[in-house]
């Protein structure tokens, strides 16, 4: 009888600094969420892209 091979996961550690880490939070508060689990998944994936990038959410009164 074959063994049968599973296929292994790769897992990635993602590591934010301080500064990133507070730009998640940030970024998911500006979303409504109290909680990251609160948001669908391709919302966490932007969020991800945008703190890579540097960005944080602006004050929401800003220019009005």
């Amino acid at each position: 009888m074959e063994d049968i091979l599973l296929n292994k996961s790769e897992y990635i550690e993602l590591k934010y600094s301080t500064k990133q880490t507070e730009a998640v939070e940030m970024w998911i508060r500006r979303f409504g969420a109290v909680d990251s689990k609160e948001l669908d998944l391709g919302v966490l994936m932007a969020i991800h892209e945008w703190v890579m990038e540097g960005w944080v959410p602006t004050d929401q009164s800003e220019g009005r």
